[in-house]
Order: structure tokens, then C-alpha cells, then sequence
């Protein structure tokens, strides 16, 4: 069957009218053709006329209202999960100074540098006024190499601790701590931050923990791993392990814990990323590797932002 098109019947229908008004001139003699003929030549014409002033009318525009709705959506869920980072690292690391502001989105969540306890006090008290269903949750990176010893790295923590013990919030506010180390040699194809992550955000976990108790539950996951037969498993867990010991013998992990229990800020989860791309230098965890087992783990090539885990907030899906 044919098809024609609206923008091809317009000068079909001035053709046709054309066609009958020289027939019209052909037929002068004929009264009964030449009426015949004219009448259909004012027909014709007067559909002609009302086809091209109905192509001619404002087409009213298509609302995309459907894909409006759903990048609402979308916004809502971002702004639905704060995440704020916190600690000595998350100046340097974690924050792109080419970026405009201070904030970046990732996993259905914004996250926001965090640099003074004024700044931690002014956020909290504008996401309490302006968007008060959202839910909060504190980030504290950990980058076992970024200093060059543990006497060093036990200084930045507590420095860090005495800028924010005086800070005095309405709610102690849940905070993740989050373990950056190169645990195995694994590379991910699919991942380009090449990062293996045991642990993520929930913001349903609010039950405070200590780092007794978590570094076991974690080298417990890294075991369990190995018993599931994935190829880099043995080695993440005997890295990790090693992690933990190194933790515990430096001081480091009571450094920590008191930091934790003299600020506002309680700890909920710890979970660790075995990132495959390796750090840019060694540092204190290495130094100990190297003085305990001989060995050093790889370095990363580039220096680059670290990744950010999964983010799981089961409000967004209500």
C-alpha cells in the first residue's frame, strides 16, 4: 500500500486545481462541462487553501515528560545519600583540585570533602535545614603508605583528632573507615581503578563496632574468599592479614580507636580495598613488609584519584 506523505499532498492539490481551471478554459463552450469543471476547481482549491494553512499551524511541542521524571528521580537518589569525607588523607587524596567545588558524585551518592570542623558543623546544619530526609554518613580513608613511617602516620592522626575532639555534634554521626592497600596482583579488566573490595557503604548499618572487632570479621571474609577458590584470594588474604598484624604491632589501630571514641564520630563499618594499581611510593606499611617478610609491593605508575566503593542506601528504593 502507498503512503504519501503530508508535505507532498500540497502540491498534488495545486496541480489538480490548476488541472481544472484550464480544463474549465477548454470546456468555455460547453455550459454544462464548463460549470461542471469550475465547480470543481473552487473545491479543489478551497482544499488546497485549508491543507496549507493547516501545515502552516505551530505543531504543539512533545513534553519529554517521562525522561524528566526519571533524571528527577535519579537527582533525588543522589541527594538522598551524603557522603562526607573526613580524616588526614581526604585533602590530598581525595579531593581533585581541578574541580570546581568539593564535591563529587559516585554510586548514586554525593560526596563532599569535609576540611575544618566549622566546615563538618555548617554542612550538617544546611543538609538538616534544606534536605532533611537525606541520610549522612562519614568516610575516613585509610592509605597505609602515604607517610614514610608509623611515627609519622600516628602524628597526622593525632593531629587530625585534636582539630575535631572539641567539636561538639547534636548526634554522634556514623562514619565508614576504609582501607586502601595493594593486596594482590590482580588486575580487573572490567574496572579501570582496578579495585577489589571487600566491604561497601550501607547506610542500614548504624550499630557501632570497634576495630577489635572488625579487623577479624574482615580476615574473615579475605578467608572465606580463598575457600570459594578465586584465583588472587590466598594471596589477598595472607596480605591482608599481614595488615592487620602491622595495625596492631605499630600502635597504629589504638591511634585509631581513640580517635573514633574522642570525636563525634562513631564507627560503624571498616572495610578495605585491595587496589590493584599500587601506590605511587612506599611507605610505612611497606617498610615493615620489607624489615619482616623481604618483600615490597608494587608501585602505581600514575598518580591518580582512589576509588570509591559501592554505595547501598535501601531508602533510595522505597
Amino acid at each position: 500500500m502507498t503512503t504519501i506523505k503530508s508535505n507532498t499532498v500540497l502540491p498534488l492539490l495545486w496541480l489538480a486545481s490548476c488541472g481544472m481551471l484550464i480544463a474549465n478554459f477548454y470546456y468555455s463552450e460547453n455550459t454544462t462541462a464548463n460549470n461542471a469543471t469550475f465547480t470543481l476547481f473552487l473545491l479543489l482549491l478551497t482544499v488546497t487553501v485549508g491543507w496549507h494553512y493547516r501545515l502552516k499551524m505551530p505543531q504543539p511541542e512533545q513534553q519529554p515528560s517521562e525522561p524528566i521524571a526519571t533524571h528527577v528521580d535519579e537527582v533525588e537518589k543522589v541527594e538522598n545519600s551524603v557522603i562526607l569525607l573526613l580524616g588526614p588523607y581526604a585533602a590530598k587524596w581525595f579531593n581533585d583540585p581541578e574541580a570546581k567545588d568539593s564535591t563529587r558524585f559516585s554510586s548514586n551518592a554525593v560526596w563532599i570533602f569535609i576540611p575544618s570542623p566549622e566546615a563538618l558543623k555548617r554542612r550538617l546544619d544546611y543538609i538538616a535545614e534544606f534536605h532533611p530526609s537525606a541520610q549522612i554518613v562519614g568516610f575516613f580513608p585509610f592509605l597505609p603508605d602515604v607517610y614514610e613511617t608509623d611515627a609519622v602516620l600516628i602524628s597526622q592522626l593525632n593531629k587530625w583528632q585534636n582539630t575535631f575532639s572539641g567539636l561538639s555534634l547534636r548526634a554522634p554521626l556514623s562514619c565508614v573507615f576504609a582501607i586502601y592497600a595493594q593486596l594482590s596482583n590482580q588486575r580487573l579488566s572490567h574496572d579501570s581503578n582496578n579495585a577489589y573490595w571487600t566491604g561497601n557503604i550501607n547506610f542500614a548499618r548504624d550499630t557501632e563496632i570497634s576495630l577489635a572487632q572488625a579487623f577479624p570479621q574482615l580476615n574473615q571474609q579475605l578467608e572465606l574468599q580463598g575457600f570459594l577458590g578465586k584465583k588472587f584470594s590466598p594471596q589477598r588474604h595472607a596480605l591482608g592479614q599481614s595488615l592487620f598484624d602491622w595495625l596492631n604491632e605499630s600502635g597504629i589501630a589504638q591511634t585509631l580507636q581513640t580517635l573514633f571514641q574522642a570525636t563525634s564520630l562513631r564507627l560503624t563499618d571498616v572495610i578495605l580495598t585491595d587496589n590493584g594499581k599500587g601506590f605511587i611510593r612506599h611507605g610505612a606499611w611497606a617498610a615493615w613488609l620489607e624489615s619482616t617478610f623481604g618483600v615490597l609491593p608494587g608501585l602505581g605508575a600514575s598518580l591518580s584519584l582512589p576509588p570509591l566503593p559501592e554505595v547501598i542506601n535501601t531508602q533510595n528504593h522505597g
